[in-house]
């Protein structure tokens, strides 16, 4: 458990480190991309917001292997939700040793199960 904590703390900072580094690629899909046109935000606003909030107590799933990308076994989705614009959203960060990618950013579908209280 000591472990997830250190490796949660340290995949946010390496997010935050990317981000501001320029080497945080945002790949949004369709339901991201929709729910952004609904809020009328940009996806830049909304990731920097979403980074700025971002905690360990947010943590929800990962390191899980990236399914689509087998070729890169350095890459591993991290997923976290976020309180943000009085939404509870689903944030989905592929994160590897060069950089990371942002692949969702949406209200959540699901509750979370007793998994997402870990850390708490």
């Amino acid at each position: 458990m000591k472990d997830d904590k250190a490796n949660v703390e340290l995949t946010i900072f390496r997010l935050i480190e990317f981000y501001e580094q320029g080497k945080l690629d945002v790949r949004l899909n369709k339901k991201s991309r929709l729910f952004l046109d609904e809020m009328g935000i940009s996806y830049k606003r909304m990731v920097r917001e979403a980074l700025m909030v971002l905690s360990k107590s947010q943590y929800f799933r990962g390191p899980s292997a990236v399914h689509h990308q087998e070729s890169n076994h350095n890459l591993r989705g991290y997923e976290f939700l976020v309180a943000l614009y009085k939404e509870q959203l689903y944030v989905k960060f592929y994160v590897s040793t060069r950089g990371a990618e942002l692949r969702s950013l949406h209200p959540s579908e699901k509750s979370p199960d007793q998994t997402f209280t870990k850390f708490k």
